[in-house]
């Protein structure tokens, strides 16, 4: 069944903040794969990690931010992509109110065996021929054998393939600013897959107030069969009413 209905969108600007904090909070803990994480919030301007990786890993690195005095954290050289590749990065805000700190967290993925630096700094992108507030290293060290990264899928006409075993997501456009979210339509064979988490990912490449998102449903596939995983696009205190999106995907596990 392919996604149908349209998002409609209302002026709601405190539920759009509530249900931001609630999707970073899901962004955060949804998550089941192994991964590496660290955390700076030492307020010193200069900071050295070490890190070490398996392949397939990923790293989560996160650091304390405020944009609205102006500053973002950038990464200052280009990435080893034969070691580690980004995947991502979010902003997630401490308080509902205008202007709170909070922290940007960058996820990585451990792709290949060696050696590399992730070199990043805290500056007012117009200030050129000033020195950044703040500076992270991480040096990272990536060993064991070649993992694959999970596949993502967000086509439900088409069915999804995966081996016992394998971890993927469905992927499905959302924009929480609405009061709209995605919720399961109905139970899936628990043989089959297990839910490890959801979470939202807002869109990286816009400023604009109330753009749309995805929201990423990580499944591993535990046992061999086939079962239907159902989607509905809903207002969760609107009881009595039809939703506005739904979408089912077939899933075959080999």
């Amino acid at each position: 069944m392919a996604v149908k209905g349209s998002i409609r969108p209302v002026s709601v600007l405190l539920l759009a903040v509530l249900l931001f904090a609630v999707s970073a909070l899901i962004l955060v803990s949804g998550c089941g794969e192994e991964k590496v994480t660290v955390e700076d919030d030492s307020g010193e301007k200069n900071v050295t990690r070490s890190l070490e990786a398996s392949v397939g890993e990923e790293i989560v690195v996160t650091l304390e931010a405020n944009p609205s005095t102006g500053y973002s954290w950038r990464l200052t050289e280009p990435l080893d992509e034969k070691v580690i590749t980004l995947e991502r990065t979010s902003f997630q805000q401490d308080d509902v109110k205008s202007g709170a700190p909070g922290t940007r967290v960058w996820w990585f993925r451990a792709v290949g065996e060696g050696k590399a630096e992730i070199d990043m700094e805290y500056v007012r992108t117009w200030e050129k021929d000033k020195e950044p507030a703040r500076t992270f290293t991480a040096a990272v060290t990536v060993s064991g054998e070649d993992g694959a990264k999970a596949m993502e899928y967000s086509d439900p006409d088409s069915p999804i393939e995966v081996g016992k075993g394998d971890t993927f997501y469905i992927v499905l456009d959302s924009n929480p600013t609405t009061g709209y979210q995605w919720e399961l339509a109905g139970p899936f064979d628990d043989k089959v897959l297990s839910l490890e988490g959801s979470r939202y990912e807002a869109p990286q490449d816009t400023t604009v107030m109330g753009a749309g998102g995805k929201e990423y449903w990580e499944f591993d596939a535990v046992g061999s069969g086939s079962t239907e995983v159902s989607f509905r696009y809903v207002r969760s205190w609107e009881k009595d009413v039809e939703p506005t999106s739904s979408a089912a995907f077939t899933v075959n596990v080999k």
